[in-house]
C-alpha cells in the first residue's frame, strides 16, 4: 500500500508497587490469578480500566480493583431495581417477591410529575455527557462518571410507590445498551438477561442460579430451626445432592463431585450416561500414559539412531550416542544438545528399569 497508516494509538503501561509489570521483573498477575480471588468478576478488571485514561499509567493494587468494582455493582444493582419494578408483574418466575412488588404498578398513572421530569433530563444529560465524553479522545472515565450518575437517578426512582413506565426504561434501557457497547455484557444482563425471558419459564442462567441458591438457603434455614441435629445432618446431605442435579448444571454441562477431603469441584459434564462418579479428580499418573515396549528395547547409545522418531535426522554422533550433527551435517546447537541431552537421560532411566525387571 501507498500508505502504511495513519492512525494510532499509545497507550499507558500496567504498573504494580511502582514499578512496570512485566514478565522479566517477575512481578505480573495471570488472568487465571486475577479471576481466583474473593468475590472476583472478570469484569471488576475492565472497570478498573475504564475508569482510568487508556494513555494514563494505570497502578494495579487491591485497593483500586475493590472501588473499580463497587462501581460496577452499583451499575449492576441499578438495572436490577430498575427491571425488577418494571417487569415484576409478567410471571417470569412464582417468586412471592416478585408477585408483590408487581402490585406497585399502577397502568393508570401516566401524567408525568417533577420526579419523572428530573429522571428524564437526567437521561438526557447522560446520553449528551457519554457521546461528548466518547468523542473526545476516547474519554471513557468522564463517561463512566455520567453513568454513575444516572444509576443513582435509576435506583432512587425505583423505589418510589409511585412511578411511570417510560422514563425508567429510557433510563435503564440506556445505562445497559451503553455498557454492553463498552465490554461489560454481564453487567448489562441484569436487564438484558431477564428483560427477555418469556412467560413460559424461560429464564436466563444467572437467575436460574440465583433461584437454586435460594431455594437452598431457605430449606436448610427450615432445618437449622427445627432443633433436631440429627435430622438436620440427613436433611443438609438430602439438599446438597439435590443441588447436583440442579437444572442449572445440565444446562452448562458441568457437575458437582464431591472429593474425599471434604471439598466439591466443578467439571464438565460428558453425557446423562457418564456423569463423572462422586470420587475426586484425579490428575492422570505417569503409569496412567501408554509407554511403548519396543523403545525400551533400545540401549540409550543407540536412541538416536534407531528410533524411528529420529531415524534420517543426525548424521554424527558422540561417545554417548548424542547426536552432535543433524542429517545435513550443520552442527547442533547448545540448546538443542540440551533438549536431546534431556530425552536421552529419560529413556537411559527407562531402558535400566526395564533389565532389571527381566529375569
Amino acid at each position: 500500500p501507498s500508505e502504511w497508516c495513519n492512525c494510532w494509538i499509545h497507550t499507558g503501561h500496567l504498573h504494580i508497587e511502582g514499578r512496570k509489570m512485566s514478565k522479566s521483573l517477575k512481578n505480573f498477575i495471570t488472568v487465571k490469578q486475577l479471576l481466583n480471588t474473593p468475590e472476583s468478576h472478570p469484569e471488576d478488571f475492565r472497570m478498573l480500566c475504564s475508569i482510568h485514561r487508556y494513555r494514563s499509567t494505570l497502578s494495579f493494587a487491591d485497593d483500586a480493583l475493590l472501588v473499580a468494582r463497587r462501581l460496577r455493582l452499583e451499575l449492576e444493582t441499578a438495572l436490577l431495581a430498575a427491571h425488577d419494578t418494571l417487569y415484576a408483574q409478567k410471571d417470569y418466575s412464582s417468586n412471592k417477591t416478585k408477585k408483590k412488588s408487581a402490585l406497585r404498578m399502577k397502568p393508570d398513572r401516566k401524567r408525568f410529575t417533577m420526579t419523572e421530569t428530573q429522571l428524564a433530563d437526567a437521561t438526557a444529560q447522560a446520553r449528551s455527557s457519554v457521546t461528548s465524553a466518547l468523542l473526545k479522545d476516547l474519554d471513557v472515565p468522564i463517561a463512566m462518571t455520567a453513568l454513575a450518575k444516572l444509576a443513582t437517578r435509576i435506583r432512587q426512582y425505583a423505589l418510589n410507590d409511585e412511578w411511570v413506565y417510560e422514563p425508567l426504561y429510557a433510563a435503564a434501557n440506556f445505562l445497559a445498551e451503553t455498557l454492553r457497547d463498552l465490554g461489560f455484557t454481564s453487567t448489562a444482563s441484569a436487564w438484558y438477561g431477564r428483560e427477555t425471558s418469556t412467560g413460559d419459564g424461560e429464564e436466563n442462567s444467572s437467575l436460574n442460579a440465583l433461584n437454586t441458591l435460594v431455594d437452598f438457603r431457605a430449606s436448610v434455614r427450615t432445618a437449622a430451626l427445627s432443633g433436631d441435629i440429627d435430622s438436620l445432618k440427613r436433611t443438609v446431605l438430602t439438599l446438597c445432592d439435590d443441588v447436583r442435579t440442579a437444572p442449572i448444571l445440565k444446562q452448562h454441562r458441568v457437575a458437582i463431585v464431591d472429593r474425599p477431603d471434604g471439598s466439591s469441584a466443578l467439571t464438565r459434564a460428558l453425557d446423562e450416561e457418564n456423569e463423572p462418579s462422586d470420587t475426586e479428580i484425579r490428575k492422570p499418573r505417569r503409569s496412567d500414559k501408554k509407554i511403548d515396549v519396543s523403545m525400551l528395547d533400545i540401549p540409550p547409545s543407540e536412541l538416536f539412531k534407531q528410533a524411528e522418531e529420529f531415524i534420517g535426522k543426525f548424521s554424527e554422533f558422540d561417545d554417548e550416542g548424542l547426536p552432535t550433527h543433524d542429517a545435513e551435517g550443520i552442527a547442533l546447537s547448545k540448546s538443542m544438545r540440551k533438549k536431546l541431552k534431556k530425552r536421552l537421560d529419560i529413556h537411559s532411566a527407562k531402558w535400566t528399569e526395564r533389565q532389571s525387571s527381566i529375569v
